[in-house]
């Protein structure tokens, strides 16, 4: 049996009770004791939204002799399909808006000691900060010979199958980065470490790619007040980082926008 770990999303079908919002001073008691004691709890395929979470579970049903579970927040592991069900609730692995990666097994529902002892692979493209958590949890040593991740995950070093995936992966996926984790559960659900192998093998004839060049606070802010009208802020950054090649991360470009806006107001 595959076990299939996916990241939960901040998008949800229900509103939270206002005891099941993770605000600073919660403590894993006081949380566990609101998650029990809520009025209304659903099956998790039906709570989380987010599109990642509807594209990866519908992954999970469709594949042979594969179990699904949310890495969630708020709960701990979620099983799905009918399995686990629970209340709405907003918690994020954020200071001061959820627990700590130590503290996630303690949640309501527990962490990697629900995994079926005859799981023969447990798969994991999640960010991050989800994978932090699973490798805090006491149960992760004595799995880790079954995970399955990719080689950008904080638990490539103790995992064990590792997949080498290359850094221009997205530009041969042509996907975004929010994208990316599905595609990757998708090719290996239907290609194995051999799709890998040629993605990689595509990424490498890529061209090479053109640099670009680094501009300092003030240059960047030209650069914003000079450009064209866009119809959505992406637009804008595709503009500065693809047509003018110019080095500079989204959320240096949103905070500079947002810098210039205020001060026209």
């Amino acid at each position: 049996m595959k076990v299939i770990l996916i990241a939960c999303s901040k998008s949800k079908s229900t509103e939270p009770e206002s005891n099941l919002i993770w605000s600073d001073g919660m403590t894993i008691e006081r949380w566990s004791e609101a998650w029990k004691s809520a009025s209304s709890k659903i099956e998790p395929g039906e709570l989380y939204t987010g599109r990642s979470v509807r594209q990866q579970l519908g992954l999970i049903r469709m594949a042979d002799d594969c179990i699904g579970y949310a890495i969630s927040a708020g709960g701990g592991l979620l099983q799905f399909d009918e399995v686990d069900v629970v209340p709405g609730y907003d918690a994020t692995f954020s200071v001061d808006k959820g627990p700590s990666v130590d503290d996630w097994h303690l949640l309501p529902l527990g962490g990697l000691s629900r995994i079926p002892e005859d799981a023969t692979q447990i798969i994991t493209f999640a960010p991050p900060r989800y994978h932090h958590a699973l490798a805090r949890d006491p149960h992760y040593e004595a799995l880790s010979e079954k995970f399955v991740v990719a080689s950008t995950s904080p638990l490539r070093k103790s995992a064990g199958t590792v997949i080498e995936v290359h850094p221009r992966s997205r530009e041969v996926l042509k996907t975004s980065s929010s994208d990316l984790n599905t595609r990757f559960l998708r090719m290996y659900l239907t290609g194995g470490l051999s799709a890998f192998e040629d993605l990689n093998t595509s990424a490498d004839d890529l061209p090479k790619q053109v640099e670009k060049r680094a501009v300092d606070d003030s240059e960047l802010e030209a650069i914003i007040l000079e450009a064209p009208s866009f119809s959505s802020f992406m637009k804008l950054v595709r503009f500065i980082r693809d047509d003018l090649l110019v080095k500079a991360s989204v959320e240096r470009i949103r905070s500079t926008k947002l810098e210039l806006e205020s001060r026209i107001e």
